[in-house]
């Protein structure tokens, strides 16, 4: 045959039309469920909505009805007999009872459901599978371990569909049913193959609701081949993934009608990801950050980690014993509610998307420690502050009406400005700044009140009320760190004849983050120990704009006099809010707040200047009259007017930041 003649056959085969096949209109999957005592779990997709059905290897164990790799080795755990009196179990979630870990032993979970099946299926009587496999054999070889094992299955538990068709089809209407790995979806009465076969034959479509059929679990776990029938243990599947589907046809007349067809596909997936690499232990108080490297998972997607420990070592045969963390998505867990000077052990696993988990991790110990943070160090220091709201002299009556004045003042413009703030802020971002030569006259609309969004370094000058020759407490846990303060202020205009003189009030945050010190040696720790600031104040801000009204000089000079009310407070390695109990028995706590004074200079660059079309169409669609770019200088005294009972809490500052005029 010529070459010329091959192409055009080959050409003819693959441009002719094949069997078209439609979904089914109005197909519902009403319910999966399983009989003979085994209930499938949210990931199998029993509710009638699910979309997805995925097995995992603990999945395949149980629903074949035979122990896992790590219970077949028959382990009684004792990792937490040393444990009792810890008063840890609670910690155990879903790792076993309060009575495992006190009796130290290990329950063989998926064995017991696998024997209560097997009896209820001798008590009630073994129904034929209704795909006509015939008996299932009653051992099956394990082939991942070295000895040969024999495991006792009981007969196949079956899963019962129930699905309904909206749509009424008609007289002279049929449906088959199939399962396997692949099958042909173009007919309904085509032979078994090694990779399908019928669940139902070809019987009248009588009903479009309620049509119920069963269908061997074996065949959609993996376990029970479709060609020749003999069955698998699932110890000997590790390793494997695929997918089987359930085909529900329908099709009129005879095989020359109108076929649709419905899959329900079935994913599962054997393959456990690898354990993780290097665990590092780091002791806190109370707590141990566990770390590790899973380089060999880097390829897997959604991969999540879980942390095993006890108070003794453990291997596969104990998890079921021992306490576990929730999952987490880092390479990095800190693990709490521990007892000082108790040595546990830590080993991690990694769990793929379907709930797969990897063999332990080598293990790491550790022993937390008593650790001081930042408000400990500084009251064992000699720390004054005592922590608390209470305010001194007359600002105690004052302090709640400076609050809400100020609240109210930044939240009231807030809520009046924010979708021309944030406008105004893009357009800023996104354009160039172009000098326009000849600037038009200034915007003629009134201005009403003022916006700022400010940001700058902070140090508070807590150290200042120790010596001066030896490292304070926040030298030594902070490393002197600045603190980076955002804050917004916004206010209304009183007075405007000559400048502007504006009512203010600001609120901002900002957080200093060190390390505790061990209190036994003074060792720098891995507990991290946290300042917060949220700064609140209202000020009187003169400007004087006469310059850039009458000469058009873009610069603009102003003073900001005030009073301020900075909440602050402390937290330890778990985050929470730090406490002192003194030698004497008096207690503080890490919280409180610091009154204070302030005055502050700077100059405002005027954006109109170099962008006065810009500045007009602001002026004109939104009531923006003027935009700044600032930079101010401050000089805050903070320590409640000199308390000696107070941290000093005082800076000198310099701060940048976007202003406006409206």
């Amino acid at each position: 045959m010529s070459v010329r003649r091959i192409l055009v056959c080959t050409m003819a085969l693959l441009l002719a039309p094949g069997v078209a096949v439609a979904d089914i209109t109005g197909f519902i999957v009403n319910t999966i469920e399983t009989f003979d005592a085994v209930s499938l779990d949210d990931r199998f997709g029993a509710s009638s909505s699910a979309e997805t059905h995925e097995i995992n290897i603990e999945d395949c164990y149980l629903y074949n009805g035979e122990s896992s790799a790590s219970e077949d080795t028959g382990t009684t755990s004792s990792a937490l007999e040393s444990d009792e009196d810890t008063g840890n179990t609670t910690d155990t979630g879903d790792a076993g009872s309060t009575d495992d870990v006190a009796d130290g032993g290990s329950d063989d979970v998926a064995e017991d459901v696998a024997e209560d099946v097997a009896s209820d299926i001798d008590d009630a009587g073994s129904e034929s599978d209704v795909d006509d496999t015939g008996t299932v054999d009653d051992t099956t070889t394990d082939a991942t371990t070295d000895t040969t094992t024999t495991i006792e299955l009981p007969d196949a538990y079956t899963v019962r569909f129930t699905v309904s068709l909206t749509a009424p089809f008609g007289e002279d209407w049929y449906y088959a049913v199939k399962v396997g790995s692949s099958c042909d979806n173009t007919s309904i009465t085509a032979d078994p193959t090694a990779t399908c076969v019928y669940v139902q034959d070809k019987t009248a479509l009588d009903s479009v609701s309620g049509i119920d059929f069963d269908v061997n679990m074996r065949h959609l776990i993996g376990t029970l081949s479709f060609e020749d029938e003999t069955e698998s243990s699932c110890s000997s599947l590790l390793g494997d993934a695929g997918t089987n589907t359930v085909y529900f046809l329908i099709q009129q007349g005879d095989d020359g009608g109108s076929l649709q067809s419905q899959e329900i596909p079935f994913d599962y997936d054997y393959d456990a990801p690898a354990a993780p690499t290097s665990p590092v232990a780091e002791a806190g108080e109370g707590n141990v950050t566990v770390s590790w490297t899973d380089d060999d998972n880097s390829t897997e997607a959604d991969i999540r980690y879980k942390v095993y420990y006890s108070t003794a070592d453990f291997d596969e045969g104990d998890k079921e014993s021992v306490f576990e963390t929730d999952t987490v998505a880092t390479l990095d867990i800190q693990v709490a509610d521990l007892d000082n000077d108790t040595e546990y052990t830590f080993r991690v696993v990694a769990i793929d998307s379907v709930d797969n988990e990897s063999d332990l991790s080598e293990a790491v110990t550790e022993t937390p420690v008593p650790v001081d943070d930042f408000f400990e160090h500084y009251k064992g220091q000699g720390g004054r502050e005592e922590g608390g709201f209470c305010a001194i002299g007359w600002t105690g009556r004052a302090t709640p009406l400076f609050l809400l004045l100020g609240l109210a003042l930044c939240m009231g413009a807030l809520l009046r400005w924010r979708s021309r703030f944030l406008v105004v802020l893009l357009a800023f971002t996104i354009s160039g700044v172009v000098v326009d030569e000849a600037q038009a006259e200034r915007p003629s609309s009134p201005v009403t009140g003022t916006m700022n969004l400010r940001f700058g370094p902070y140090v508070p000058d807590i150290d200042a009320e120790f010596a001066a020759d030896v490292a304070g407490p926040y030298e030594s846990l902070f490393d002197s760190q600045r603190v980076w303060v955002h804050r917004l202020e916004a206010g209304r205009l009183l007075f405007g004849e000559f400048g502007r003189l504006f009512l203010t009030g600001e609120i901002g945050y900002g957080r200093a983050t060190g390390f505790g010190v061990e209190t036994e040696t003074g060792e720098k720790s891995s507990d991290a120990t946290k300042m917060h600031f949220i700064p609140l104040s209202i000020s009187l801000v003169y400007q004087f704009d006469q310059l850039s009204r009458r000469a058009h000089v873009p610069l603009v000079p102003y003073v900001r006099v005030g009073v301020d009310y900075t909440i602050w407070w402390i937290t330890d390695g778990l985050d929470e809010v730090s406490d002192h109990e003194a030698e004497d028995g008096t207690e503080s706590e890490g919280v409180g707040a610091t009154h204070g004074l302030h005055v502050s200079f700077g100059v405002r660059l005027l954006l109109d200047a170099f962008a006065q079309d810009m500045a007009d169409g602001f002026d004109e669609d939104m009531g923006f009259n003027d935009s700044y770019l600032f930079v101010e200088w401050t000089d805050l005294h903070l320590d409640d007017y000199g308390s000696d009972a107070s941290f000093i809490l005082s800076d000198q500052m310099v701060s940048f930041g976007l202003g406006f005029d409206y």
